[in-house]
């Protein structure tokens, strides 16, 4: 029963895969591969979100074919004003999960020490390996940053690779 239960919902992931144009690649293994592509304005959105800071606003993100920059104004907490703030953001796989890299901080354009950030390295890279485990029986292979999207590449039964 399970084996079916597996077989039916590899059927029906593939289905949806076919109809959001995900165009499923068959492994030699039986598993198929996707890419899923999340936009500039779901990372924007989730990335306000995944900083978890009231003091910075309007986050914008700029793709690049390999990284990203990220923008926001900081609101003072004393005197009031903003101020405006800029990183770099990279991200790679490091042993089956997303490592998600801040540098080159600024603030006003002036550099500012990265460690400022430490913790939101860490809340970045759980964004986007939650947004890989949307399926049961997933595991997320490869994520990078193209000029339209970051792109996940899913892989769907068989076993994990190592």
């Amino acid at each position: 029963m399970k084996r079916y239960s597996l077989l039916i919902l590899t059927g029906i992931l593939i289905v949806l895969a076919l109809g959001c144009g995900l165009n499923p690649k068959r492994n030699e293994d039986g598993s198929f591969s996707f890419d899923v592509k999340l936009t500039q304005e779901t990372i924007e959105r989730q990335l306000q979100a995944s900083l978890n800071d009231p003091q910075i606003q309007d986050v914008r993100v700029t793709l690049h074919d390999g990284y990203m920059l990220v923008s926001g104004t900081r609101t003072r907490e004393i005197g009031g004003g903003s101020d405006m703030l800029l990183f770099r953001l990279d991200l790679a796989m490091r042993d089956g999960a997303v490592d998600a890299q801040i540098s080159e901080v600024t603030l006003n354009g002036m550099s500012i020490d990265p460690a400022w950030m430490a913790g939101w390295s860490d809340s970045i890279a759980d964004f986007f390996m939650l947004a890989s485990q949307q399926e049961a029986n997933s595991t997320l292979e490869a994520v990078r940053v193209t000029e339209e999207a970051v792109i996940l590449t899913m892989r769907v039964g068989g076993q994990p690779r190592e």
